[in-house]
């Protein structure tokens, strides 16, 4: 599995959700599910980082929970590598409760710094992740990689 820390993209600011393609769907941003993993930046439809290459470097590409969603620490029971977890509508999970760590932008002053994205299957050394930016890594976790691009942007 693969987790980068990013800002979530612009979505609709509509509360049911909104479909971009016949297969491509997503939930708009700052809807985050379940309603006690936190409160989102509802209608928060700026894009923060512009010109990022998406991190992954093949879709499909899953945005949900890894918290909350099935086989998270605060999820319903059963694998990370749930089918549930591998599907469409993407789900934002920026300001999440799951952050030790201040994060002024988030209505609780704490939160999710990003969000968490799925590869298309839960194979193990079959996706990559790619730079965002030409940079520099500048930190590697167990589940958050960081990079200091070139334009000066931490990530």
């Amino acid at each position: 599995m693969i987790t980068i820390a990013l800002f979530f993209l612009s979505c609709s600011q509509k509360e049911e959700p909104t479909y971009g393609g016949k297969a491509f769907s997503y939930y708009p941003a700052g809807l985050l599910s379940p309603e006690t993993s936190g409160v989102g930046r509802k209608g928060d439809n700026y894009v923060y980082a512009p010109g990022i290459r998406f991190p992954l470097e093949h879709a499909p590409a899953y945005l949900n929970s890894q918290v909350y969603g099935v086989g998270g620490l605060h999820g319903p029971r059963g694998s990370l590598c749930d089918q549930r977890n591998y599907h469409y509508p993407w789900r934002d999970n920026y300001c999440e409760k799951r952050s030790k760590y201040n994060m002024p932008l988030c209505a609780m002053g704490k939160g999710h710094q990003g969000v968490d994205i799925r590869p298309a299957t839960c194979e193990k050394n079959r996706h990559f992740a790619v730079a965002v930016e030409d940079g520099i890594i500048t930190y590697i976790g167990a589940y958050t990689v960081k990079l200091r691009g070139a334009s000066g942007r931490t990530y």
